[in-house]
Protein backbone atom coordinates (compact mmCIF):
# COMPACT_ATOMS: atom_id res chain seq x y z
CA UNK A 1 0.00 0.00 0.00
CA UNK A 2 1.45 3.20 -1.14
CA UNK A 3 -0.80 5.83 0.62
CA UNK A 4 0.68 9.39 0.02
CA UNK A 5 -1.84 11.39 2.11
CA UNK A 6 0.90 11.47 4.60
CA UNK A 7 3.33 13.08 2.28
CA UNK A 8 0.95 16.07 1.15
CA UNK A 9 -0.50 17.04 4.75
CA UNK A 10 2.20 20.41 5.06
CA UNK A 11 1.94 21.17 1.38
CA UNK A 12 -2.37 20.96 1.87
CA UNK A 13 -1.84 22.89 4.94
CA UNK A 14 0.87 25.39 3.25
CA UNK A 15 -2.36 25.82 0.75
CA UNK A 16 -5.01 26.44 3.55
CA UNK A 17 -6.53 23.31 2.61
CA UNK A 18 -7.20 21.24 5.27
CA UNK A 19 -6.72 17.04 5.16
CA UNK A 20 -10.31 15.43 4.12
CA UNK A 21 -11.27 11.93 4.13
CA UNK A 22 -8.71 10.37 1.32
CA UNK A 23 -10.10 7.75 -1.12
CA UNK A 24 -7.93 4.97 -1.89
CA UNK A 25 -8.22 3.24 -5.45
CA UNK A 26 -5.77 0.82 -7.83
CA UNK A 27 -3.45 2.54 -10.28
CA UNK A 28 -2.40 0.17 -13.35
CA UNK A 29 1.31 0.67 -14.30
CA UNK A 30 3.10 -0.16 -17.34
CA UNK A 31 7.12 -0.67 -17.38
CA UNK A 32 7.52 -0.70 -21.26
CA UNK A 33 11.04 -1.03 -22.69
CA UNK A 34 14.05 -2.71 -24.30
CA UNK A 35 17.82 -2.61 -23.62
CA UNK A 36 17.82 1.04 -24.47
CA UNK A 37 16.32 4.22 -23.35
CA UNK A 38 12.85 4.13 -24.08
CA UNK A 39 10.39 7.22 -23.11
CA UNK A 40 6.71 8.04 -23.49
CA UNK A 41 6.00 11.49 -25.66
CA UNK A 42 2.23 11.75 -26.28
CA UNK A 43 -1.13 10.25 -25.67
CA UNK A 44 -3.72 10.12 -28.17
CA UNK A 45 -7.46 8.99 -27.41
CA UNK A 46 -9.42 6.56 -30.32
CA UNK A 47 -12.51 6.60 -31.22
CA UNK A 48 -13.14 3.17 -29.84
CA UNK A 49 -12.24 4.17 -26.47
CA UNK A 50 -8.09 2.49 -27.21
CA UNK A 51 -5.37 5.12 -26.36
CA UNK A 52 -2.56 5.45 -28.68
CA UNK A 53 0.74 5.82 -27.25
CA UNK A 54 4.18 7.23 -28.98
CA UNK A 55 7.42 6.54 -27.69
CA UNK A 56 10.57 7.21 -28.40
CA UNK A 57 12.90 4.63 -28.32
CA UNK A 58 17.02 3.61 -28.68
CA UNK A 59 16.86 0.21 -28.24
CA UNK A 60 16.12 -0.64 -32.20
CA UNK A 61 17.88 -2.95 -34.22
CA UNK A 62 19.11 -0.10 -36.58
CA UNK A 63 20.58 1.34 -33.37
CA UNK A 64 19.02 4.80 -34.35
CA UNK A 65 16.14 6.60 -32.34
CA UNK A 66 12.76 5.99 -33.60
CA UNK A 67 8.99 6.13 -33.21
CA UNK A 68 7.41 3.14 -30.90
CA UNK A 69 3.90 3.21 -31.33
CA UNK A 70 1.25 1.15 -28.79
CA UNK A 71 -2.40 1.23 -29.35
CA UNK A 72 -3.88 -0.21 -25.75
CA UNK A 73 -7.37 -0.80 -25.08
CA UNK A 74 -9.64 0.39 -22.53
CA UNK A 75 -8.61 -2.47 -20.29
CA UNK A 76 -4.59 -1.01 -20.79
CA UNK A 77 -3.78 -4.54 -22.54
CA UNK A 78 -1.38 -3.69 -25.76
CA UNK A 79 -3.80 -4.14 -28.62
CA UNK A 80 -0.58 -4.00 -31.13
CA UNK A 81 2.82 -2.44 -31.27
CA UNK A 82 4.64 -1.17 -34.49
CA UNK A 83 7.35 0.93 -35.13
CA UNK A 84 8.15 4.27 -37.24
CA UNK A 85 11.35 4.33 -39.22
CA UNK A 86 13.23 7.05 -40.92
CA UNK A 87 17.01 7.60 -42.31
CA UNK A 88 18.61 8.20 -40.05
CA UNK A 89 16.32 9.33 -37.12
CA UNK A 90 12.49 10.35 -36.17
CA UNK A 91 11.64 11.55 -33.02
CA UNK A 92 7.61 11.23 -32.58
CA UNK A 93 5.89 14.73 -31.56
CA UNK A 94 1.62 13.74 -31.98
CA UNK A 95 -0.65 11.91 -33.52
CA UNK A 96 -4.70 11.96 -34.94
CA UNK A 97 -6.96 9.50 -35.97
CA UNK A 98 -8.82 9.95 -39.29
CA UNK A 99 -12.95 9.47 -39.63
CA UNK A 100 -11.69 5.71 -41.63
CA UNK A 101 -9.36 4.19 -38.75
CA UNK A 102 -6.45 5.10 -40.02
CA UNK A 103 -3.57 7.10 -38.01
CA UNK A 104 -1.35 9.63 -38.85
CA UNK A 105 2.00 10.22 -36.46
CA UNK A 106 3.70 13.97 -36.74
CA UNK A 107 7.63 13.47 -35.96
CA UNK A 108 10.71 15.40 -36.27
CA UNK A 109 13.07 13.47 -38.56
CA UNK A 110 16.61 14.21 -39.33
CA UNK A 111 16.43 15.45 -42.89
CA UNK A 112 20.32 15.64 -43.38
CA UNK A 113 23.31 18.39 -43.11
CA UNK A 114 21.67 20.57 -45.91
CA UNK A 115 18.04 20.60 -44.16
CA UNK A 116 19.06 19.80 -40.51
CA UNK A 117 15.53 18.55 -39.08
CA UNK A 118 12.51 18.47 -40.67
CA UNK A 119 9.06 17.29 -40.25
CA UNK A 120 7.81 13.63 -41.46
CA UNK A 121 4.41 12.60 -41.39
CA UNK A 122 3.64 8.69 -41.33
CA UNK A 123 0.00 7.63 -41.87
CA UNK A 124 -0.84 3.72 -40.60
CA UNK A 125 -3.97 2.12 -40.91
CA UNK A 126 -6.12 0.59 -37.95
CA UNK A 127 -3.71 -2.13 -37.48
CA UNK A 128 -0.57 0.30 -37.07
CA UNK A 129 0.71 -0.90 -40.75
CA UNK A 130 2.69 2.03 -42.82
CA UNK A 131 0.54 3.32 -45.84
CA UNK A 132 2.49 6.34 -46.73
CA UNK A 133 4.69 9.01 -44.96
CA UNK A 134 5.62 12.44 -45.83
CA UNK A 135 8.11 15.15 -45.46
CA UNK A 136 8.70 19.05 -45.21
CA UNK A 137 11.29 21.40 -44.46
CA UNK A 138 13.79 24.10 -45.35
CA UNK A 139 17.11 24.49 -45.03
CA UNK A 140 17.37 25.66 -41.48
CA UNK A 141 15.57 23.53 -38.81
CA UNK A 142 11.87 23.12 -38.79
CA UNK A 143 10.39 21.46 -35.65
CA UNK A 144 7.22 20.01 -35.48
CA UNK A 145 5.11 20.00 -32.69
CA UNK A 146 0.87 19.30 -33.02
CA UNK A 147 -0.87 17.25 -35.74
CA UNK A 148 -4.95 17.48 -35.87
CA UNK A 149 -7.88 17.20 -38.62
CA UNK A 150 -10.07 19.49 -39.58
CA UNK A 151 -12.36 20.42 -42.19
CA UNK A 152 -10.95 17.19 -44.17
CA UNK A 153 -7.46 18.37 -43.68
CA UNK A 154 -4.55 17.66 -41.57
CA UNK A 155 -3.16 20.40 -39.96
CA UNK A 156 0.34 20.42 -38.43
CA UNK A 157 1.91 22.81 -36.55
CA UNK A 158 5.26 23.74 -35.16
CA UNK A 159 8.34 26.59 -35.79
CA UNK A 160 10.74 27.48 -38.68
CA UNK A 161 13.83 28.96 -38.47
CA UNK A 162 13.62 29.72 -41.88
CA UNK A 163 13.90 33.55 -41.40
CA UNK A 164 17.19 33.25 -38.94
CA UNK A 165 14.75 33.26 -36.06
CA UNK A 166 11.98 30.41 -34.73
CA UNK A 167 8.90 31.25 -36.28
CA UNK A 168 5.20 29.67 -36.12
CA UNK A 169 4.60 27.10 -39.24
CA UNK A 170 0.85 26.32 -39.93
CA UNK A 171 0.91 23.16 -42.76
CA UNK A 172 -2.18 21.43 -43.84
CA UNK A 173 -2.51 18.87 -45.94
CA UNK A 174 -5.58 16.99 -47.64
CA UNK A 175 -5.81 13.06 -48.78
CA UNK A 176 -5.27 12.68 -52.85
CA UNK A 177 -4.49 9.92 -54.97
CA UNK A 178 -3.35 7.78 -51.62
CA UNK A 179 -0.90 10.75 -50.52
CA UNK A 180 -1.06 13.63 -48.42
CA UNK A 181 -0.26 16.77 -50.38
CA UNK A 182 0.68 20.32 -49.11
CA UNK A 183 -2.63 22.97 -50.00
CA UNK A 184 -1.40 25.36 -47.23
CA UNK A 185 1.48 26.77 -45.77
CA UNK A 186 1.39 29.60 -43.17
CA UNK A 187 4.30 31.25 -41.24
CA UNK A 188 3.89 33.74 -38.34
CA UNK A 189 6.92 36.04 -38.46
CA UNK A 190 8.48 38.45 -35.77
CA UNK A 191 11.44 39.89 -34.72
CA UNK A 192 10.52 37.74 -31.43
CA UNK A 193 11.66 34.20 -31.20
CA UNK A 194 8.48 31.85 -31.11
CA UNK A 195 8.91 28.70 -29.56
CA UNK A 196 5.96 26.43 -30.35
CA UNK A 197 5.19 24.08 -27.55
CA UNK A 198 0.88 23.31 -27.86
CA UNK A 199 -2.13 24.13 -30.15
CA UNK A 200 -5.70 23.36 -30.59
CA UNK A 201 -8.89 24.51 -32.98
CA UNK A 202 -11.57 26.30 -31.33
CA UNK A 203 -14.29 25.60 -34.21
CA UNK A 204 -12.21 27.42 -36.92
CA UNK A 205 -10.19 28.95 -34.69
CA UNK A 206 -6.36 27.87 -34.73
CA UNK A 207 -5.06 28.45 -30.82
CA UNK A 208 -0.75 28.45 -30.96
CA UNK A 209 0.80 28.16 -27.75
CA UNK A 210 4.76 30.22 -27.65
CA UNK A 211 7.07 31.20 -25.20
CA UNK A 212 8.84 33.96 -26.40
CA UNK A 213 12.65 33.76 -26.19
CA UNK A 214 14.35 36.76 -25.04
CA UNK A 215 11.71 38.39 -22.99
CA UNK A 216 10.66 35.16 -21.26
CA UNK A 217 7.20 35.30 -21.42
CA UNK A 218 4.07 33.37 -22.79
CA UNK A 219 2.29 34.23 -25.41
CA UNK A 220 -1.14 32.59 -26.94
CA UNK A 221 -2.04 33.62 -30.47
CA UNK A 222 -5.89 33.29 -32.48
CA UNK A 223 -5.67 32.50 -36.35
CA UNK A 224 -8.52 31.97 -38.45
CA UNK A 225 -7.90 30.91 -42.07
CA UNK A 226 -5.83 31.24 -43.85
CA UNK A 227 -3.50 31.46 -40.37
CA UNK A 228 -1.24 33.94 -41.90
CA UNK A 229 -2.76 36.44 -38.90
CA UNK A 230 -2.88 36.83 -35.63
CA UNK A 231 -6.30 38.04 -35.11
CA UNK A 232 -5.45 38.44 -31.47
CA UNK A 233 -2.63 37.39 -28.64
CA UNK A 234 -2.68 37.02 -24.82
CA UNK A 235 0.84 37.33 -22.84
CA UNK A 236 1.33 36.12 -19.67
CA UNK A 237 2.00 38.98 -17.31
CA UNK A 238 3.94 38.21 -14.41
CA UNK A 239 7.55 40.12 -14.34
CA UNK A 240 9.17 36.95 -13.51
CA UNK A 241 10.41 34.67 -16.53
CA UNK A 242 7.35 32.65 -17.80
CA UNK A 243 7.66 29.34 -20.13
CA UNK A 244 4.55 28.14 -21.98
CA UNK A 245 3.63 24.52 -21.29
CA UNK A 246 0.47 23.10 -22.58
CA UNK A 247 -3.54 23.73 -23.72
CA UNK A 248 -6.28 21.87 -23.11
CA UNK A 249 -9.94 22.63 -23.94
CA UNK A 250 -13.49 21.26 -22.92
CA UNK A 251 -16.52 22.72 -24.25
CA UNK A 252 -15.20 26.01 -24.82
CA UNK A 253 -13.49 26.62 -21.81
CA UNK A 254 -9.30 26.56 -21.95
CA UNK A 255 -6.63 26.26 -19.49
CA UNK A 256 -3.09 27.48 -20.49
CA UNK A 257 -0.22 26.04 -18.72
CA UNK A 258 3.12 27.91 -17.45
CA UNK A 259 6.04 27.25 -15.79
CA UNK A 260 7.52 30.43 -13.81
CA UNK A 261 10.89 31.23 -12.08
CA UNK A 262 10.24 32.23 -8.67
CA UNK A 263 13.02 32.41 -5.96
CA UNK A 264 15.50 30.04 -7.42
CA UNK A 265 12.50 27.29 -7.94
CA UNK A 266 9.92 26.40 -10.68
CA UNK A 267 6.44 27.25 -10.31
CA UNK A 268 3.41 26.57 -12.03
CA UNK A 269 1.20 29.13 -13.53
CA UNK A 270 -2.13 29.12 -14.85
CA UNK A 271 -4.31 31.18 -17.27
CA UNK A 272 -8.05 30.15 -17.67
CA UNK A 273 -10.36 31.34 -21.06
CA UNK A 274 -13.88 31.12 -22.13
CA UNK A 275 -14.64 30.79 -25.83
CA UNK A 276 -14.46 33.60 -27.19
CA UNK A 277 -12.61 35.84 -24.71
CA UNK A 278 -9.34 38.04 -25.44
CA UNK A 279 -8.31 37.80 -22.16
CA UNK A 280 -8.04 35.36 -18.87
CA UNK A 281 -11.28 35.32 -16.11
CA UNK A 282 -8.43 33.29 -14.13
CA UNK A 283 -4.64 33.65 -14.07
CA UNK A 284 -2.83 32.57 -10.90
CA UNK A 285 0.11 31.34 -9.54
CA UNK A 286 -0.38 28.60 -7.20
CA UNK A 287 1.82 26.59 -4.68
CA UNK A 288 3.64 26.03 -1.69
CA UNK A 289 6.97 27.54 -2.91
CA UNK A 290 8.03 23.63 -3.46
CA UNK A 291 10.17 23.12 -6.46
CA UNK A 292 7.63 21.94 -9.37
CA UNK A 293 8.33 21.94 -12.69
CA UNK A 294 4.66 21.32 -14.84
CA UNK A 295 4.26 19.04 -17.94
CA UNK A 296 0.72 18.85 -18.85
CA UNK A 297 -2.79 19.80 -18.13
CA UNK A 298 -6.73 18.46 -18.76
CA UNK A 299 -9.93 18.90 -18.25
CA UNK A 300 -12.04 16.15 -16.62
CA UNK A 301 -14.85 18.13 -15.92
CA UNK A 302 -16.20 21.25 -16.89
CA UNK A 303 -15.04 22.97 -13.61
CA UNK A 304 -12.32 21.04 -12.98
CA UNK A 305 -8.96 19.91 -14.36
CA UNK A 306 -5.41 18.46 -13.41
CA UNK A 307 -1.98 18.78 -13.89
CA UNK A 308 1.12 16.57 -13.80
CA UNK A 309 4.59 18.20 -12.82
CA UNK A 310 7.77 16.79 -12.18
CA UNK A 311 9.41 17.34 -8.56
CA UNK A 312 12.19 15.64 -6.29
CA UNK A 313 10.76 17.21 -2.75
CA UNK A 314 7.80 14.93 -1.63
CA UNK A 315 10.02 12.48 -0.49
CA UNK A 316 9.81 9.24 -2.91
CA UNK A 317 13.75 9.46 -3.20
CA UNK A 318 14.19 10.66 -6.84
CA UNK A 319 12.25 12.67 -9.33
CA UNK A 320 8.40 12.11 -9.06
CA UNK A 321 5.06 12.85 -10.76
CA UNK A 322 3.07 14.60 -8.92
CA UNK A 323 -0.65 14.81 -10.24
CA UNK A 324 -2.78 17.76 -9.10
CA UNK A 325 -6.62 18.66 -8.85
CA UNK A 326 -7.75 22.41 -9.33
CA UNK A 327 -10.62 24.38 -9.50
CA UNK A 328 -11.06 26.15 -13.20
CA UNK A 329 -13.07 28.61 -12.02
CA UNK A 330 -11.41 29.51 -8.85
CA UNK A 331 -7.61 28.32 -9.19
CA UNK A 332 -8.31 26.65 -5.66
CA UNK A 333 -5.68 23.50 -5.06
CA UNK A 334 -8.29 20.24 -4.84
CA UNK A 335 -5.77 17.75 -3.56
CA UNK A 336 -3.56 14.88 -5.60
CA UNK A 337 -1.00 12.02 -5.07
CA UNK A 338 2.67 12.10 -6.08
CA UNK A 339 3.58 8.66 -8.22
CA UNK A 340 7.02 7.39 -8.66
CA UNK A 341 10.09 5.52 -7.14
CA UNK A 342 13.38 6.04 -5.07
CA UNK A 343 14.62 6.68 -8.45
CA UNK A 344 13.99 9.41 -11.50
CA UNK A 345 10.59 9.42 -13.02
CA UNK A 346 9.77 12.02 -15.68
CA UNK A 347 6.37 12.84 -17.30
CA UNK A 348 5.37 13.65 -20.39
CA UNK A 349 2.08 13.87 -21.15
CA UNK A 350 -1.51 13.30 -19.98
CA UNK A 351 -5.09 12.03 -21.11
CA UNK A 352 -8.16 12.02 -19.59
CA UNK A 353 -10.38 9.30 -21.52
CA UNK A 354 -14.03 8.90 -22.50
CA UNK A 355 -14.28 6.36 -19.36
CA UNK A 356 -13.13 9.71 -17.37
CA UNK A 357 -10.00 7.86 -16.36
CA UNK A 358 -6.72 9.57 -16.11
CA UNK A 359 -3.81 8.12 -18.04
CA UNK A 360 0.12 9.69 -17.12
CA UNK A 361 3.13 8.34 -19.75
CA UNK A 362 6.81 9.34 -18.99
CA UNK A 363 10.09 7.49 -18.63
CA UNK A 364 11.59 6.06 -15.29
CA UNK A 365 15.26 4.51 -14.74
CA UNK A 366 14.10 2.56 -11.70
CA UNK A 367 13.58 -1.25 -13.80
CA UNK A 368 16.07 -2.16 -16.19
CA UNK A 369 20.11 -1.57 -16.07
CA UNK A 370 19.79 2.02 -15.28
CA UNK A 371 18.03 2.79 -18.75
CA UNK A 372 15.53 4.99 -19.13
CA UNK A 373 11.64 3.01 -19.73
CA UNK A 374 8.23 3.80 -20.79
CA UNK A 375 6.81 4.44 -16.96
CA UNK A 376 2.64 4.78 -18.18
CA UNK A 377 -0.18 4.90 -15.55
CA UNK A 378 -3.69 4.76 -15.75
CA UNK A 379 -5.78 6.54 -12.55
CA UNK A 380 -9.20 4.92 -12.56
CA UNK A 381 -10.64 7.94 -10.74
CA UNK A 382 -9.28 11.61 -11.02
CA UNK A 383 -10.63 12.17 -7.37
CA UNK A 384 -7.79 9.63 -5.85
CA UNK A 385 -5.06 11.18 -3.22
CA UNK A 386 -4.52 7.53 -1.99
CA UNK A 387 -3.67 4.53 -3.99
CA UNK A 388 -2.52 0.51 -4.76
CA UNK A 389 -0.26 0.48 -7.37
CA UNK A 390 -0.36 -2.62 -9.86
CA UNK A 391 2.84 -2.83 -12.26
CA UNK A 392 3.04 -5.21 -15.14
CA UNK A 393 6.36 -5.36 -16.46
CA UNK A 394 7.21 -5.66 -19.95
CA UNK A 395 11.06 -5.11 -20.84
CA UNK A 396 12.21 -7.13 -23.52
CA UNK A 397 16.10 -8.66 -23.47
CA UNK A 398 16.25 -7.91 -27.38
CA UNK A 399 15.96 -4.65 -29.30
CA UNK A 400 13.26 -3.29 -30.86
CA UNK A 401 12.62 -4.11 -34.19
CA UNK A 402 12.46 -1.60 -36.62
CA UNK A 403 10.95 -2.38 -40.63
CA UNK A 404 12.42 -0.34 -42.97
CA UNK A 405 9.28 0.68 -44.29
CA UNK A 406 10.00 4.25 -44.34
CA UNK A 407 12.67 3.06 -47.29
CA UNK A 408 10.35 1.14 -49.26
CA UNK A 409 10.68 3.59 -51.80
CA UNK A 410 14.24 5.13 -52.14
CA UNK A 411 14.52 7.69 -54.51
CA UNK A 412 15.98 10.81 -55.12
CA UNK A 413 15.01 13.69 -57.38
CA UNK A 414 17.83 16.15 -58.80
CA UNK A 415 18.67 18.96 -58.99
CA UNK A 416 16.54 20.29 -56.18
CA UNK A 417 15.77 23.25 -56.84
CA UNK A 418 15.89 23.28 -60.21
CA UNK A 419 15.20 26.02 -63.41
CA UNK A 420 13.53 23.18 -65.16
CA UNK A 421 14.52 19.91 -65.65
CA UNK A 422 14.99 17.30 -63.35
CA UNK A 423 16.35 13.48 -63.34
CA UNK A 424 15.12 10.45 -61.30
CA UNK A 425 17.46 7.89 -59.22
CA UNK A 426 14.38 5.59 -57.99
CA UNK A 427 14.66 1.75 -56.23
CA UNK A 428 12.29 -0.03 -57.48
CA UNK A 429 12.13 1.49 -60.76
CA UNK A 430 8.94 4.05 -61.19
CA UNK A 431 6.48 3.26 -63.94
CA UNK A 432 5.48 7.19 -64.33
CA UNK A 433 5.37 10.33 -62.21
CA UNK A 434 2.84 13.38 -61.04
CA UNK A 435 3.49 16.97 -60.61
CA UNK A 436 1.30 19.04 -58.17
CA UNK A 437 0.98 21.96 -56.98
CA UNK A 438 0.50 23.70 -53.93
CA UNK A 439 -3.05 23.36 -53.73
CA UNK A 440 -3.37 19.67 -54.69
CA UNK A 441 -3.73 20.12 -58.51
CA UNK A 442 -1.72 18.02 -60.43
CA UNK A 443 0.05 20.11 -63.36
CA UNK A 444 2.10 18.33 -65.12
CA UNK A 445 2.87 14.18 -65.52
CA UNK A 446 5.22 12.09 -67.38
CA UNK A 447 7.05 8.45 -67.36
CA UNK A 448 10.94 7.14 -67.51
CA UNK A 449 13.31 8.87 -65.06
CA UNK A 450 13.25 12.55 -66.26
CA UNK A 451 10.88 15.68 -66.66
CA UNK A 452 10.85 19.63 -66.87
CA UNK A 453 8.97 22.19 -65.19
CA UNK A 454 10.07 24.89 -67.71
CA UNK A 455 6.42 25.91 -68.57
CA UNK A 456 5.37 26.15 -64.81
CA UNK A 457 5.86 29.02 -62.44
CA UNK A 458 8.76 29.44 -60.01
CA UNK A 459 7.60 28.03 -56.40
CA UNK A 460 7.25 24.70 -54.71
CA UNK A 461 6.12 21.57 -56.02
CA UNK A 462 5.31 17.96 -55.13
CA UNK A 463 6.11 15.22 -57.54
CA UNK A 464 4.70 11.57 -56.61
CA UNK A 465 6.89 8.62 -57.93
CA UNK A 466 5.19 5.28 -58.59
CA UNK A 467 6.93 2.27 -58.39
CA UNK A 468 6.83 -1.06 -60.52
CA UNK A 469 5.59 -3.69 -57.99
CA UNK A 470 2.87 -6.27 -57.68
CA UNK A 471 1.71 -4.14 -54.87
CA UNK A 472 2.42 -0.37 -56.09
CA UNK A 473 3.93 1.91 -53.44
CA UNK A 474 4.63 5.72 -54.27
CA UNK A 475 6.64 8.27 -53.01
CA UNK A 476 6.39 12.31 -53.02
CA UNK A 477 9.03 14.29 -52.24
CA UNK A 478 9.26 18.14 -52.36
CA UNK A 479 10.71 20.07 -55.42
CA UNK A 480 11.24 23.24 -56.08
CA UNK A 481 11.28 24.95 -59.78
CA UNK A 482 13.55 28.81 -59.60
CA UNK A 483 12.89 31.57 -61.69
CA UNK A 484 14.56 31.17 -65.43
Amino acid sequence: MLNKVALFAALMLSMGIKLGQAQSDTVLVKIIGGQQDDRGVKLIPLSNGDVLMLSSTNSTSSGMPHAWVHRLDSTFDVVWQTTIADDPLIQPVDAVEHSNGNLSVLGLRYGGVENAYDWGGYTLDAAGNLLTEWHWGTEAWDIPTRITERNDTLWSIGKTYASGVSDVAILGHVWLENQWSLVSEAVISSSAEEDVVDALFLGNTLLVFCTINGDEHAQLFALNPPFNVVEWSYESSWEEPTQAVALDERNGRVVALMNLEMDGNSRLAFSCFDEGMQEPYLQTIPGSGFDIHAVDATWFNDSTFATVAQTNELGLGGEELLFSRWSGTTGAWQGGPSFGTAEDDEPKAMLNDESNRIWIVGASDAFSNGREDIYLLQIPNAGISGYIEEVELLIEDDVVSVPLLAESVGSRVYPNPTKGAFWIESSPAIEGWTVFNGLGIPVLSGNGTSGNLENLPSGCYWIQLNSIESKPKSDITRIVKLED
